[in-house]
């Protein structure tokens, strides 16, 4: 995704009275990280070195690239994913 984030995302004000976001603060922060991050119009990206087409709500990344990009730590990045899913 490119660094030039730009527009807004909608925040459902029940997000802060979620009891899985509110688990850790770290999960809110990374649930918001990758909303920040996901596509919001058909955005072609590269995926294993083949071109796709990221339809809106969609993101390719990685718990590595989400710890470096968040800077929450990769083995809570991986417990807040799994929890996600």
């Amino acid at each position: 995704m490119p660094n030039d984030r730009k527009g807004w995302v909608k925040l459902g004000r029940a997000t802060v009275s979620n009891p899985l976001l509110n688990k850790d603060p770290d999960y809110l922060a990374l649930w918001i990280h990758l909303l920040c991050d996901a596509a919001f119009e058909p955005t072609p990206s590269l995926l294993g070195g083949k071109l796709i087409v990221l339809q809106p709500g969609q993101l390719t990344t990685g718990r590595k690239q989400l710890a470096v990009n968040s800077g929450i730590q990769e083995s809570k990045v991986e417990r807040a994913l799994n929890a996600f899913e």
